[in-house]
This record gives C-alpha cells, structure tokens and sequence, in this order.
C-alpha cells in the first residue's frame, strides 16, 4: 500500500506565511495610495471593485463578486449582502468619498455607477473613478515595471482589445453629465498583486497579467521568461506587479 507524504508543518506554516506578507504588502501599499488620494482619513469612505478585496479581510463588508464588491472603509456604514457598485442601497448624501477601480464592465454600467456615487456622496465629496491606462501601458516603458521587458520590444506594434481599460474621456464625459465638477486626472501605477516567488510571478504573466502575452510564439515566450527570472533574481520577494492606471476625480456640487 503507498501513502501519500503530508507536507511538513513547516512547509505549510511558511506557505500561509508567506500568503499573508503578500496580501499585508499589497493592502499597504493601496493604503499608501488611498493615502495620497487623501480618503483614507476618518470620515466614511466606499470602495468599489476589485480594490474592495483588499480590504474586505479586517473590515465589516459584503460582496457581490469581484467586479460588483464594495467595502466600507473609516466610519462608513456596514453594507447590505445585496450591495453593489450601482445599488448600495445607501443613504443620499452619507459618504465623505467613493473610490471605483475597475468597478464596471461596459460604458452603461459605468454611467450608473457614477450616478449611485453622486447619490450617495455629500456636498463637495470627491468621487475617484480609475481604469487601466492601456496607451501607457503599452507605449511609456519606465524600467520601473517589470513589464517594460516586454512592452518595449513589442508594444509599439501590439493593437490590444478595446475593450481592455475605459477610454479616459468617457469617464470624464460620464462624471460631467452626472453634474460633477473640478475634474482631475492622476495618471499614477497601482500595485495590483504579489507574489511570494519568481514561479509564481512567471505564471500569472503567462496567465494574462501583462495583456498582449498570449500572442507570443513559444520562442518569444521562453525568451521573455528567462528575462522575467533574471530581472525578479535582483529583487526581494514578495514581488508586488505595478500597472499604469488613470484615476479621475470629480467633486459632487456643494
């Protein structure tokens, strides 16, 4: 008869361990970025989209699915189980400011959540909306992202889906006929995951995590691989992936 050998305690401990630095590493570093968006005080703060995740673990929340997710941050209300980006099912005028990234999935959705954001708000908060900045992403390479390793080879020439990011004017164009004013645009890279090794780092870029991989020959692949564990074996894990964004913010009229 074979048994299977269990992992060893040690292994396991240092797994969980190693799980929790990567989602602490991750959270303060969107707590550094709420930081200077300046809504993470004590007032009452709603996020929405996969940014909800990151918070949902020490905070009274409820999710709908990870596109549709909120959370409530500072002295903000704890939220119904039905709750989402377009219906909070929240108070008008009960929130000091709505953050929303990535929290829609087509021009129309996009347009109630700013509407549901304007409803909710008070009187000169600032609603902030952020979307993937596909043009940098594709075109500005600082050597800052790992990414540039292969943007900078293939980007100028890679014509990805439009239906990857939101087009900067139509959030501006959005936040206009809900009435919003000041607007204000904050192109800004935002952490969007860790990783506790270079294997795993590799597989979520095969997996999709820079757009345009897919396209790549199994030459261009392993090529680009072997940059991607070269570059990661100068750094110290975890390894928190940077993508450029762009947030627009707009304040509700007084």
């Amino acid at each position: 008869m074979r048994f299977t050998r269990l992992a060893p305690a040690e292994k396991l401990r240092s797994t969980i361990w190693s799980m929790i630095t990567n989602e602490l590493a991750l959270r303060n570093a969107w707590i550094a970025v709420l930081d200077r968006l300046d809504v993470s005080g004590e007032g009452s703060t709603i996020l929405g989209g996969p940014l909800a995740e990151r918070f949902g673990a020490s905070v009274p929340f409820r999710t709908v699915d990870e596109v549709a997710g909120l959370v409530s941050l500072g002295s903000g209300p704890i939220l119904d189980a039905d709750a989402n980006v377009v219906a909070s099912g929240l108070e008008d005028a009960s929130v000091d400011a709505v953050v929303m990234i990535d929290a829609w999935r087509t021009p129309g959705e996009l347009a109630d959540v700013v509407d549901e954001a304007k409803r909710i708000s008070k009187s000169g908060a600032t609603t902030w909306l952020g979307s993937l900045d596909i043009e940098r992403l594709v075109h500005a390479t600082p050597s800052a992202r790992l990414s540039a390793l292969f943007y900078s080879v293939y980007g100028p020439a890679m014509d990805l889906p439009a239906t990857i990011g939101t087009n900067p004017m139509a959030i501006d164009l959005a936040l206009q006929r809900a009435g919003f004013g000041a607007l204000e645009s904050w192109p800004t890279d935002l952490p969007i995951a860790a990783f506790s090794t270079i294997d795993e780092y590799v597989d979520a870029v095969a997996s999709g995590m820079w757009p345009g991989v897919g396209a790549l020959s199994l030459p261009e692949w392993r090529s680009l691989e072997a940059e991607i564990r070269a570059m990661l074996g100068t750094r110290s894990s975890p390894y928190i992936e940077h993508q450029p964004w762009l947030l627009v913010a707009g304040k509700k009229p007084g």
